[in-house]
């Protein structure tokens, strides 16, 4: 007989973790959202192996960040809650993460 596990029946694009049991505090995203914004400088990242690997890449697709839009718009759901659960569960994947999520952010 196998064992399953407790979550075998949870979906997917909500991980293994059951962060929306969590508390949320709405002040919170208020405080957050009121506060001034800051710019980080674009070479600021640390030293090191890391640092350097980052910023490769970011010169690498930097080129990409400027230019024509495709000429076909990519084929993305038009329910928000759906492409949140699509977002979540690429980067997820991706990264080899336990948890990924999107939230609303602030105007």
């Amino acid at each position: 007989m196998l064992i399953q596990p407790r979550g075998k029946d949870r979906p997917f694009h909500l991980g293994p973790f059951p962060l929306e049991m969590l508390l949320r505090d709405e002040s919170i995203v208020g405080r957050e959202a009121a506060r001034p914004k800051l710019a980080a400088p674009v070479d600021a990242a640390p030293e090191g192996p890391r640092a350097r690997a980052a910023a490769h890449y970011r010169d690498l697709f930097a080129k990409f960040a400027d230019g024509a839009p495709a000429p076909k718009e990519a084929p993305v759901p038009d329910d928000l809650t759906r492409r949140a659960a699509e977002i979540a569960v690429c980067v997820a994947g991706h990264c080899h993460s336990g948890f990924a999520g999107c939230v609303r952010a602030p105007e």
